[in-house]
């Protein structure tokens, strides 16, 4: 029973170790997803790292074309002014040829060719208007091209902006919601670890009280075994002075062997089972310190080996050299108990074999002597008979068959005297 109830606890304590596990994989879960949102928001700065970029771009373009737009005013000013000078310099010439239309009225030659001059003024003033009218318009078509260009881009930028500001909404939205539900998760899982901690606590409790309970029904196998012990020694002793018709003592030795025996079978005995041990597994050899643990120490151990996956667990790591080792150490010794403590009913049965073969030759022994003991009378019974009538052949046949007989019968004591000896020592 306290090996069932054992197990259960074992069982339960497998259990809790499972609930832990699956605590710890959907932690790890929860930490899935917020590694894939935290890649969702690494992709929205991308994201709006490439959209900075691109409104830098259109920024040094737009003040590129805001230079261009510059220098074509500032060009378009020059040619103004040159437009300026040259009718400046034509009014000016227009004003010396009235001059001298006025001074000199017969000097015709010099009228034509200030005429010719003016007319090749007017005509580099006229091509300098069309130069200019023409360079005015190319212009303004660049400038209302870059304009237009520059509106677009902002427009590009505009709706950039705004895609930013929903995406960096959304994000935020969805940071929120699956912080929520980690914390609702991470909630849960805390109750589940206390409520498994709790459930782990009463364990250890009923593992508490078995191994007490072992460790009392140990106290009482050891009275066992001494009282075993004396039991064989006197048994040894009545093998060794022949004293087979003490009955009180052979009852007393059957009774108590037999109550020694009802109880023996449900308790592994220490000094029996650790020395057998290692005949049965060599690649389990068990020390001192492990037999003191396995024995003694075992409800400490499973706690300590329970605190450490708790605690592995609680760091999210996925595994430890030491949990391993602990592990390791716990399977092998809960592999080799039920060997042992099979190694020590093996024994004890071995034990009541030899009990029952003794006692069997005990009782041959017993019944031979008494037959010995019948035929010594019957011997001295005929022997006087003969003394009486000394030629009576039917007392001298019955004397030569009982003689046969006597030496049968001693023959056998001799024999079983010897076995039961043999069988004694083996047993011892």
């Amino acid at each position: 029973a306290i090996l069932h109830m054992r197990a259960e606890l074992l069982q339960q304590v497998h259990a809790a170790r499972k609930a832990s596990q699956e605590a710890t994989d959907a932690c790890k879960g929860y930490k899935l997803k917020l590694g894939a949102a935290k890649s969702v928001v690494s992709l929205a700065k991308g994201n709006l790292d490439e959209t900075t970029t691109k409104i830098g771009v259109l920024r040094g373009q737009l003040s590129q074309a805001q230079t261009e737009v510059e220098g074509l005013e500032q060009r378009n000013m020059q040619l103004s002014e040159e437009v300026d000078a040259l009718k400046s310099e034509l009014y000016n010439e227009i004003r010396m040829k009235e001059d001298i239309q006025a001074r000199t009225l017969t000097q015709g030659e010099d009228i034509s060719l200030r005429q010719r001059e003016i007319t090749q003024l007017q005509s580099r003033i006229a091509l300098l208007e069309e130069q200019a009218k023409r360079q005015r318009g190319q212009n303004q078509e660049r400038l209302q091209s870059m304009l237009s260009s520059l509106k677009k881009s902002q427009g590009v930028l505009d709706g950039m902006r705004q895609g930013n500001l929903q995406l960096r909404a959304a994000v935020a939205e969805e940071m929120k919601n699956s912080a929520m539900h980690l914390r609702q998760d991470v909630d849960e899982l805390q109750k589940a670890l206390r409520h498994a901690y709790e459930e782990e606590g009463e364990s250890r409790d009923r593992l508490r009280e078995c191994q007490a309970t072992l460790t009392s029904r140990n106290k009482d196998l050891d009275i066992v075994a001494t009282g075993l012990g004396e039991l064989l020694n006197t048994a040894e002793m009545m093998v060794v002075q022949k004293d087979f018709r003490n009955i009180d003592a052979r009852s007393q030795i059957d009774a108590n062997k037999a109550r020694i025996l009802e109880i023996m079978p449900h308790v592994a005995l220490d000094n029996i089972i650790w020395k057998v041990v290692e005949t049965f597994d060599n690649e389990t050899s068990v020390s001192e310190d492990q037999h003191y643990l396995l024995q003694e120490q075992l409800s400490k151990y499973v706690k300590r080996v329970q605190d450490n996956v708790m605690r592995l667990s609680g760091l999210g790591e996925d595994s430890s050299p030491e949990l391993k080792i602990a592990e390791l150490q716990l399977e092998r010794l809960l592999a080799v108990q039920p060997k042992v403590e099979q190694a020590g009913l093996d024994v004890l049965r071995s034990v009541a074999t030899y009990h029952s073969r003794l006692a069997a030759l005990s009782e041959s022994l017993s019944s031979a002597k008494t037959r010995k003991t019948d035929l010594t009378s019957k011997k001295s019974s005929v022997e006087a008979e003969l003394a009486r009538q000394s030629d009576s052949e039917a007392a001298k046949l019955q004397m030569g068959g009982i003689t046969g007989e006597l030496e049968a019968v001693e023959k056998e004591v001799n024999d079983l005297t010897d076995e039961h000896t043999a069988c004694a020592m083996e047993m011892k």
